[in-house]
């Protein structure tokens, strides 16, 4: 769950833990979690190779049909599921990744003919630094224990 502080409705002061209400930013479904993603919007996508990736919110992404997306990712995905499909589709403009392992078929033939734009990013800053400097949404995957 993510939460923020706001206002008590009081007028009381906001700051300090005890007079602050958290609201509870949990959605029932990834649906509703990428409603907001728009044509031309950069995504990162948190997690490492395949088993860390959120994919049932890329496939969320796939159906709702935003295009032109720019996606922030160790790396671009392989087969025609999740990240691999958004290539697969067509959907992806531009990838920004440290490793765009040769896995990635969908990805490699669209840049090979021009079609998707690679910018090649240190590994040393991490997917939430560069979160910050480029202000993109981002999935974050939680494990729930």
């Amino acid at each position: 769950m993510v939460s923020s502080a706001m206002p008590r409705r009081d007028g009381g002061d906001a700051h300090h833990k005890r007079d602050c209400e958290v609201i509870d930013k949990t959605l029932a479904t990834c649906t509703e979690a990428v409603e907001h993603v728009f044509d031309g919007a950069t995504v990162m996508i948190g997690g490492f190779g395949d088993p860390g990736m959120p994919g049932q919110l890329i496939e969320a992404v796939r159906r709702q049909g935003a295009a032109n997306l720019g996606v922030g990712r160790n790396g671009p995905g392989a087969g025609d599921y999740a990240l691999g499909g958004l290539f697969q589709d067509g959907r992806v403009r531009k990838l920004l990744a440290s490793f765009p392992a040769p896995r990635g078929t969908a990805f490699r033939d669209r840049y090979l003919k021009g079609e998707i734009e690679l910018e090649l990013v240190p590994r040393r800053h991490s997917a939430r630094d560069r979160t910050q400097c480029i202000r993109a949404t981002a999935f974050w995957p939680k494990a729930r224990g």
